[in-house]
């Protein structure tokens, strides 16, 4: 559980450091899948896998809004 802890960990700040190109929509696809693609290869079954992406999602909604702004605002800039 504690590896899985620490793969969701790092699927987040990569998702947090490496914002998406604004209009670059398979970029993000594939970044979407990389981090899928850990999270499947790390987890043995579909409901620890569910649970560790539904952990990235609380962590990124748990974010202040600030830096959820700078994030967007990062993505925005050419």
């Amino acid at each position: 559980m504690r590896l899985l802890l620490n793969l969701v960990r790092l699927a987040f700040w990569i998702w947090v450091w490496r914002p998406v190109p604004r209009n670059e929509w398979l970029e993000m696809e594939i970044r979407v899948m990389r981090i899928a693609w850990v999270i499947q290869r790390m987890t043995s079954t579909v409901q620890e896998a569910t649970q560790a992406f539904s952990g990235l999602v609380k962590a990124w909604d748990s974010l202040p809004d600030a830096i959820k702004e700078e994030v967007r605002r990062l993505d925005a800039s050419p």
